[in-house]
């Protein structure tokens, strides 16, 4: 018999084996390899110094699997910008866990490594920009919706930080000429100063899509790169703060009951979807007994009577 302090062992060594495996699942994925941008697959590629002052702010993504020349190109394109204004960039370059974790376990262990610093030496914001990679905006948009969080959440415009290329240069359906005049304006479509252009969508057609935005980038032409003084931006900040941010609590409110009403009637929706299939499968079950009845009193009036001769007893 085991005795209760034997118990007790028992119990110690399987808790610190099981501290032991995490601990190396965890110590795995901050080996990952995160450090400065990376322009080839599989090799580390310390970023150029620059003598502007470090930025508190970070920027993170993720790339890997089968090289793509042109999303290489992407993120070569945010080297100048790194450069120019003390931006630090951090890439993962090898997927370390299954399904869309790597994400959020690679800002978990950027946001530990920046915690394990000295107060002064940290990064105050960290920016994550992707390769269309939305498995999580799920998760983020119910966080939004909890009292806990919605303090610490303003929802800004699109365009600053998610522009789309909008309607440029339409050539064929594809809006992809962007030193075309855009022929029509929305407010998350990109201007000339803007920080990015997202290329949403289309997988197939990206690279058409993306090539020429591309192309722009890397020759850096003065009429997209303007000085801020020249851009709205300042403008834009100055009245989003003053007129749109006090309206934070009462526009997520009213997100919050347009999910609930849009949540209600998918619900109902597949209630009845379900409810329909169930109707349609009783109907079915009850055509199939009439007709095995059809069946079974057409059969009995072919089938001959058979006459069982009476017996008196044994012979």
């Amino acid at each position: 018999m085991i005795g209760k302090s034997n118990l007790r062992l028992i119990g110690i060594i399987v808790t610190l084996l099981c501290m032991g495996t995490v601990l190396t699942d965890w110590l795995n994925i901050l080996r990952a390899r995160h450090l400065e941008l990376d322009l080839q697959p599989n090799r580390k590629v310390a970023q150029k110094q620059s003598d502007i002052a470090q930025s508190a702010i970070g920027k993170l993504s993720m790339l890997y699997g089968e090289p793509n020349s042109l999303y290489e190109r992407a993120l070569a394109a945010h080297l100048p910008h790194n450069q120019k204004f003390g931006y630090k960039m951090y890439v993962l370059r090898e997927k370390t866990l299954p399904g869309y974790w790597s994400k959020p376990a690679y800002i978990l262990s950027q946001l530990l490594a920046e915690l394990a610093l000295p107060e002064e030496e940290r990064l105050e914001w960290l920016v994550w920009f992707d390769g269309d990679i939305f498995g999580d905006q799920s998760a983020m948009g119910m966080w939004v919706k909890e009292d806990r969080f919605r303090p610490n959440i303003m929802h800004v415009p699109q365009r600053w930080f998610n522009a789309y290329a909008g309607y440029r240069g339409v050539n064929d359906g594809q809006y992809s000429d962007p030193l075309a005049p855009p022929t029509k304006f929305k407010a998350n479509s990109i201007k000339e100063g803007d920080l990015l252009v997202h290329h949403a969508g289309n997988q197939a057609l990206r690279t058409q899509r993306m090539s020429p935005w591309m192309d722009i980038a890397e020759q850096h032409l003065p009429q997209w790169e303007l000085d801020l003084d020249d851009t709205g931006y300042e403008q834009e900040i100055r009245e989003f703060w003053e007129v749109e941010a006090p309206k934070e609590e009462k526009r997520v409110d009213i997100q919050i009951e347009k999910e609930d009403k849009l949540e209600e009637e998918r619900l109902r929706r597949k209630q009845e979807k379900a409810e329909a299939a169930q109707k349609k499968k009783a109907e079915a079950q009850e055509a199939e007994r009439k007709k095995q009845e059809t069946d079974d009193g057409k059969k009995n009036d072919q089938d001959p009577e058979v006459q069982v001769p009476e017996t008196s007893g044994p012979p």
